[in-house]
Order: C-alpha cells, then structure tokens, then sequence
C-alpha cells in the first residue's frame, strides 16, 4: 500500500531510515560541542594573550583573528541548533 501511495503522491523515500537518523544527529551534535568548546579554548587563549604586551601590529592581527573564531564559534552553534528536535533551543553563556 505504501508503494502505491508513493506513485500517487510522487514522494521519494528518505535514503536513511528513520531509526538512523537520531544516532546520527547525535553523533553530530557531540562533535560540534566538542568543536564548540575547542574554539571557546582557543577564544580564551586569545584574550589572555590581548593582555601581554603586544605591538600594534601584533595586536591588530590578533584582534583580526579574534574576530574570526567568534563568527566561526557562531556559525557552529547556529548548525548545532539547527540538529536539535523542532521546539528544543540551546542557550549559552558567551554570545
């Protein structure tokens, strides 16, 4: 009956089973967390290092990459939020 329904309506079957998709969601979500919290590490590095005597040009390029890994941080948690089920947000404490 299912086949019969799929020509009707013209819907293709998923190539992943249903049962599949979960582990793997998770598995996901585990490896950007620990992405996640590698890049928070290196933010943290960075700002400690801000505070050390730099020169300007050291300091402008050490800003310059700064910035980068906060939009790279960013970018990560949007994908991350984007594998949780539809209604569940995660929050976290830095932005």
């Amino acid at each position: 009956m299912s086949e019969l329904m799929q020509l009707l309506t013209g819907a293709k079957p998923h190539p992943i089973p249903a049962c599949a998709i979960r582990p793997i969601n998770f598995i996901s979500r585990q490896c950007l967390r620990f992405v996640i919290w590698s890049l928070e590490q290196h933010e943290s590095d960075e700002r400690e290092l801000m505070r050390t005597f730099l020169s300007v040009e050291e300091y402008g390029a050490l800003m310059k990459r700064n910035e980068a890994t906060k939009a790279e941080i960013k970018a990560l948690r949007d994908e991350y939020n984007s594998l949780l089920p539809v209604g569940v947000r995660r929050t976290w404490k830095t932005a």
